[in-house]
């Protein structure tokens, strides 16, 4: 990025903090849109069940299941009712956040790269697919790379 991205565009903002916050926007959008057309697949609903049912004071078995997930989806049935959506809701919450990730390695990659990072992160159709998908493999990429974002800081 040159010298022109850091001029304060509106209340402060950059050029570059407007294009993360349209990055951010978009990816919400695309991975929130229609979040509970489709019915939830075998395992995204034995995982959702299982929520559900510790949610409602039932015992479960967690073999199988993500604890995270399990733990941040029973929290969220107890405070609402179940859905598809609320099912969804948290990896599609760390999908977007996966997507602002590469804001922190501005000084690594340089902000060019980064923001070119964090747009193929929105776009990506795999990244997509799995935070529009109600099982802990979306929490886990995002969960990891925070990690090593935060380790190599």
């Amino acid at each position: 990025m040159n010298a022109r991205s850091t001029v304060p565009v509106l209340c402060g903002m950059t050029l570059e903090h407007a294009a993360y916050l349209a990055i951010l926007l978009f990816a919400a959008l695309w991975r929130w849109f229609d979040l509970a057309v489709l019915p939830l697949r075998g395992d995204e609903a034995r995982q959702a069940l299982a929520a559900w049912q510790a949610a409602q004071g039932q015992p479960v078995s967690l073999a199988g299941l993500s604890p995270l997930l399990f733990t941040l989806q029973e929290a969220t049935f107890w405070l609402a009712t179940g859905s598809d959506a609320l099912a969804r809701l948290w990896p599609a919450l760390a999908g977007v956040a996966l997507c602002l990730l590469p804001f922190a390695w501005r000084r690594s990659l340089g902000r060019g790269a980064a923001l070119l990072a964090a747009v193929f992160l929105a776009l990506s159709p795999t990244i997509t697919y799995f935070a529009r998908y109600a099982l802990g493999d979306g929490l886990a990429v995002t969960y990891a790379l925070a990690a090593l974002t935060a380790w190599l800081a």
